[in-house]
């Protein structure tokens, strides 16, 4: 057996102890929760009781609000986990975990097709090695573990996945090129096109694979090759510069006065999010190749922003570093190509998600498919001293496994988890809401309130973080209608971040004061708060917060047993949103408090709108139910009508979301 053929066998049989390793230190994580955004996006699974034919697949498909996309790869995915809501998180991280075993295969067989490409000898003779720890380390690494068992993060996972199969392919078609031109391009067409549309439509980061693939052509494939005969200029015009311009003016409209409003609701400017992602990309970097145990969580929002490029010193360090590699990159692309594909394919794959778009500043899964080439650069470390190299490795292994494993075993409990990212984030908010709101369920609201009560005196003008000690206050019996006022007040000058959260609590304080639960909160209080936040400047252009915070109106006025201005505020709200949904829920809550003749009406406004909703896909598939629910809705009024009157039961938290 040759000297070649028993590396590759022993390599091969170390990858899959690898494989194996992974799934030990990541499965005690496998028993933990659902959390935060798992919930929005897998709660459709039992909108219709369940998914139990090709109609409500469809419409499961075509439900998701992530992204422009929809992701709607990455929603049939999780048909795999189960077919209905509520539903146990354990197949769904079950299936992330095999997931990113897959994704640690696809990195190796990448890494090991470039290094035996590699014209320097050293790197093609040890290439099934160099591949193997390259891959190991990225796949054991513990900053992937919120990526792996934070359940919704399959998206990422799989934009990674067919970018990583979108590398071999093209691939595949750079060798067949060498021989049979034409069969070449065909797969390289197919590498840049089909599979950057599966990317794309599982999550929207995908589209920068044509761009990482040019980097894979212009640092490896053009250096050090064994591949002489290059794609022709007007394909890689076509096929890489196209969608790098597609890119360019996709952030560049970001950089216009019309998207203002987009940086409004945060806590920073655009200028201050590019000077802020300086200091994010370094501090990934550093995590990356120097990672401490425990560290990291999915609460960010205390990372500090940068006002101007001293303000932290930290930013102008971090953009000469970043220049430097930057230069490093460029200047070593010749002569260790595998060094400049390591650095501009960490950059590229950054451009979408840590650049100008006005989305939250730092997140770790970000890193998951820029990373993959990270290790590969040790290449060139081996070859000087292969053993040091190869022991060294070894025990950073070691490390990673076991700063992974104890990760992991944190996230298989909920309550332990979210008290120690409170802990570890005591300037976070919403760390410290969520902390709340572990001793709240556990009965010690004196622990909760004061929790809110120290995050509240960081952040005094956060007001989610106010709203969320209300809503507490009213709960543990302890109403503070003082504080309520000077909320109130705070929110007619200061900017609102609005979201679906602010909506549950005010309909939370809505249906706790109408129930006489929360002693000097008023129903005309919460009113003037919803009235206020819809001549906030940063709410009031959102059409989203302006249907639910009038059909929230409603909800007040159903709770005033005031009909009339109920019928009112949820026909507005109807008016908004367009939504046949929309009518059939308001309906209901109408004749649930016995308005009878309003809700028959309402429902023939709704019944109305399925001649007049726009025929996109997920509408032509719903409406396909609303014939029968809209007549067994009226029906079942009709027949309450009828009854001897009774008066109207309390609403269900659960039925009023809009």
């Amino acid at each position: 057996m040759s000297l070649i053929s028993r590396q590759a066998l022993i390599c091969g049989f170390a990858l899959y102890a690898v494989i194996g390793l992974c799934l030990a230190v990541y499965w005690p994580g496998l028993s933990g929760p659902f959390l935060f955004d798992d919930f929005a996006n897998l709660e459709s699974l039992g909108d219709n009781n369940q998914i139990n034919d090709f109609h409500s697949v469809v419409q499961f498909v075509v439900s998701g609000f992530s992204g422009p996309t929809g992701r709607p790869i990455s929603l049939l995915s999780f048909l795999l986990n189960a077919v209905a809501w509520p539903s146990d998180p354990w197949p769904f991280k079950y299936t992330n975990l095999l997931i990113h075993a897959l994704n640690g295969l696809l990195v190796f067989w990448v890494s090991l097709k470039l290094c035996r490409l590699n014209t320097r000898r050293f790197i093609s003779h040890h290439a099934e090695c160099l591949a193997l720890a390259s891959a190991s380390l990225w796949l054991l690494h513990p900053l992937l573990v919120s990526t792996t068992l934070y359940v919704i993060q399959r998206m990422t996972m799989l934009a990674a996945l067919f970018s990583l199969l979108g590398i071999l392919v093209y691939l595949q078609g750079r060798e067949r090129m060498q021989t049979k031109p034409s069969m070449g391009y065909a797969w390289m067409t197919v590498a840049v096109s089909i599979f950057t549309v599966l990317a794309v439509l599982s999550k929207e980061n995908g589209a920068v694979l044509p761009l990482l693939l040019a980097v894979v052509e212009f640092t490896v494939l053009r250096q050090q090759s064994q591949l002489v005969k290059h794609p022709h200029t007007f394909w890689t015009m076509t096929f890489f510069g196209l969608p790098a311009l597609a890119v360019t003016l996709y952030l560049s409209r970001y950089l216009t006065p019309s998207q203002a409003n987009a940086f409004a609701a945060r806590n920073y400017t655009l200028y201050e999010r590019v000077l802020t992602e300086f200091r994010v990309l370094a501090h990934y970097l550093y995590d990356l190749l120097v990672p401490k145990l425990y560290s990291g969580s999915l609460f960010n929002d205390d990372f500090p922003v940068s006002a101007s490029l001293f303000t932290p010193p930290t930013t102008a360090l971090a953009l000469v570093c970043l220049l430097a590699l930057l230069a490093v990159a460029v200047k070593v692309r010749r002569s260790y190509p595998l060094v400049s594909l390591a650095i501009l394919f960490f950059f590229v794959g950054h451009v979408l998600e840590s650049t100008v778009a006005p989305l939250d500043l730092y997140y770790e899964h970000r890193n998951y498919l820029p990373s993959i080439f990270l290790f590969l650069p040790l290449a060139y470390v081996a070859e000087f001293r292969f053993k040091l190299t190869a022991f060294a490795i070894l025990i950073v292994l070691l490390i990673f496994s076991g700063f992974t494993a104890a990760k992991a075993k944190l996230w298989s409990s909920e309550p332990e988890l979210l008290l120690f990212w409170g802990a570890q984030h005591p300037d976070s908010p919403r760390a410290q809401r969520y902390a709340a709101n572990v001793y709240f369920k556990l009965g010690q609201y004196d622990q909760a309130l004061a929790i809110l009560q120290s995050a509240t005196d960081k952040h005094p003008k956060n007001f989610k973080l106010r709203l969320h000690r209300i809503v507490f206050s009213c709960f543990a019996d302890k109403p503070d209608k003082d504080y309520f006022t000077d909320t109130l007040h705070l929110m007619e000058k200061n900017p609102v971040s609005y979201d679906s959260h602010i909506f549950d609590m005010l309909e939370q304080l809505t249906n706790l004061s109408g129930n006489g639960k929360c002693g000097g909160l008023s129903l005309d209080g919460i009113k003037s708060m919803a009235e206020t936040l819809l001549v906030n400047p940063t709410v009031k252009n959102d059409i989203n917060a302006k249907f639910t915070l009038i059909h929230l109106k409603g909800l007040i006025a159903l709770q005033m047993n005031d009909k009339d201005a109920a019928s009112n505020w949820f026909s507005q709200a109807l008016q908004i949103s367009n939504d046949p949904d929309t009518g059939l829920l308001e309906t209901a809550l109408l004749a649930t408090h016995g308005f009878y003749a309003e809700a028959l009406a309402h429902l023939t406004v709704a019944e109305k709108l399925l001649g007049t909703t726009p025929a996109v896909v997920k509408g032509v598939l719903s409406r396909h139910d609303y014939p029968m629910e809209i007549k067994r809705l009226r029906q079942q009024i009709q027949q309450d009508m009828e009854r001897p009157s009774a008066p109207p039961g309390p609403l269900n938290t659960q039925q009023t979301r809009p």
